[in-house]
C-alpha cells in the first residue's frame, strides 16, 4: 500500500471526529451554505440570513464595544444564534439589556439569542446584542469588523459589520431612537 492511499482525507477525518464525538454532521460547517444532512432537522441552505450589520465605534480607550444586526430565519424550523466570534476581541459574548421594574436597566450574558421560524430577531441597543470584550483595536468610524455568527442547527455565518457611532438610520441618542431609557435618561455606556 502506497504512503498516499494510507493518508485520510480531511474530510474522512474530520467525520470520523464527528460520528465519535456525537455531534450533528453540520456542527462543524463553515458557511451558511453548507449542505446538511436529510432529516437532520438543520434549516435549508440559505434560510439563515443577517440584514444591516453593524457595531458602534469604541476608541482604544474602551474595552469593550458591541454589534447589532437583525437575524432572519426563512425556514420552518426555530433556529438560535449560539456563539461568535471576531478577531478585533479577546472574548464575544451574546448578551441582552432589560430594564426591571423601576426601570434600572441591566446587561447579562445569554446562552443564546432564539430566532423563530419564519421570523426576524433584531439585535439593538437595548435588547440582544453580540458583545466584543478585551478589544485588540479601536473600533473606528467607518471600519469594518468581521463577525462568524454559529447557530444551533450547525450553520455558520460570516458578516462584516459596519462601524458607526449611531444605528444606520438612527440617532446620534447612545441607545438609539424609540429605545426604552432609564428615569428619562438613556444609559450612559455605549455598548448596551
Amino acid at each position: 500500500m502506497s504512503m498516499s492511499s494510507r493518508r485520510l482525507s480531511a474530510s474522512v477525518v474530520a467525520g470520523l471526529c464527528i460520528a465519535t464525538l456525537g455531534l450533528p454532521a453540520g456542527a462543524l460547517a463553515q458557511s451558511p451554505m453548507a449542505s446538511q444532512p436529510p432529516g437532520s432537522g438543520a434549516p435549508a441552505q440559505g434560510v439563515l440570513h443577517v440584514e444591516g450589520a453593524w457595531a458602534r465605534t469604541s476608541p482604544m480607550m474602551q474595552l469593550a464595544g458591541a454589534a447589532f444586526m437583525v437575524l432572519v430565519n426563512d425556514g420552518s424550523a426555530d433556529d438560535a444564534l449560539v456563539a461568535a466570534s471576531t478577531p478585533v476581541a479577546t472574548t464575544v459574548e451574546l448578551h441582552q439589556t432589560t430594564a426591571d421594574a423601576s426601570g434600572v436597566m441591566t446587561m447579562a450574558p445569554v446562552p443564546e439569542v432564539p430566532v423563530p421560524a419564519g421570523g426576524r430577531t433584531e439585535l439593538a441597543p437595548g435588547g440582544f446584542h453580540v458583545m466584543l470584550i478585551g478589544l485588540t483595536e479601536p473600533l473606528l468610524d467607518g471600519g469594518m469588523v468581521p463577525l462568524t455568527l454559529t447557530f444551533r442547527s450547525g450553520a455558520v455565518i460570516e458578516v462584516e459589520a459596519v462601524v458607526s457611532a449611531v444605528a444606520p438610520g438612527g440617532s446620534a441618542s447612545p441607545m438609539g431612537p424609540g429605545t426604552p431609557q432609564a428615569s428619562g435618561m438613556p444609559i450612559a455606556s455605549p455598548w448596551m
